[in-house]
């Protein structure tokens, strides 16, 4: 069952770099780092480390509702992005996937609540009534599937075979982080997926031209899909939208490429001249 936002503060965990500058980072604003669908925060603790080594900031990696510490907590979109705009005013957030479409619905609902957005692979939403009735069946069939999971063992099962879409580019277990993701608990994914799914979210397209913060949408080179995506959205923003092709990566640049999307996250925060 859902809980409200208001009752339900998310799950984080704080990254620092290390053997930096204390006080530079401290004057710096914090990155608030959002995951995507079936990881939690471990699974990109990581590159937080490594994100805050190239940034000199403070990394808040978040459990999405549904996921990892914040598994007792169910929110939709809209209610998800108002609480991490409340609970992390000022911070630069770099969202994947189902994190970016949060990103993107926060940024339009509060405007000024961010000091900057960075966006992986993220779908801006369906204008089309019959696509968005189409993604909602299949996510609430996607996710009876889930909720019907029991134990380590078909949970891993289910894990692997999500993993195993083309979409991903054949990522290895070890770079996904799948055992990581084993300590979700299906019912709340379940549940998350549902709230969450592409076929209930704003169609945000016409959202990229309003952006007042600086924005960088960030896509794997191999990505074709969400290449594609990039380009239309970038190309409608009115040079409001930055956009970033990580080299040799697919859908998942965090996990292959950790190194090249941090530098590009990195430089862009720079060249913005985000405080």
């Amino acid at each position: 069952m859902a809980t409200s936002a208001a009752s339900a503060p998310l799950a984080t965990k704080t990254i620092y770099p290390t053997g930096g500058d204390t006080q530079r980072c401290a004057l710096r604003a914090p990155v608030a780092l959002l995951h995507g669908f079936t990881q939690n925060h471990s699974v990109l603790e990581p590159f937080a480390r490594l994100l805050a080594e190239l940034t000199m900031r403070k990394i808040e990696l978040v459990d999405l509702p549904g996921h990892g510490d914040s598994s007792g907590v169910v929110l939709g979109l809209e209610a998800t992005a108002d609480l991490i705009a409340e609970s992390a005013p000022g911070a630069v957030l770099v969202g994947y996937s189902l994190g970016g479409r949060i990103g993107l619905t926060l940024a339009h609902r509060h405007p000024q609540a961010l000091a900057a957005l960075v966006v992986l692979g993220a779908n801006p939403g369906l204008a089309d009534p019959g696509e968005r009735e189409a993604r909602l069946a299949a996510d609430r069939q996607l996710a009876g599937r889930l909720k019907a999971v029991e134990g380590t063992d078909e949970l891993r099962a289910f894990l692997t075979a999500w993993l195993g879409n083309s979409l991903f580019g054949g990522i290895p277990a070890e770079a996904a982080g799948l055992e990581a993701r084993l300590s979700n608990q299906p019912g709340p994914m379940s549940e998350m997926l549902v709230a969450t799914s592409l076929g209930v979210q704003e169609d945000l397209w016409g959202a990229a031209r309003e952006m007042e913060i600086p924005v960088l949408y960030v896509h794997g080179e191999r990505d074709e899909k969400f290449s594609s995506l990039a380009k239309r959205y970038c190309g409608g923003s009115e040079g409001r939208v930055s956009r970033g092709a990580v080299p040799g990566a697919a859908h998942y640049v965090i996990g292959e490429a950790p190194y090249a999307t941090a530098v590009l996250i990195a430089g862009f925060l720079e060249e913005a001249g985000v405080p």
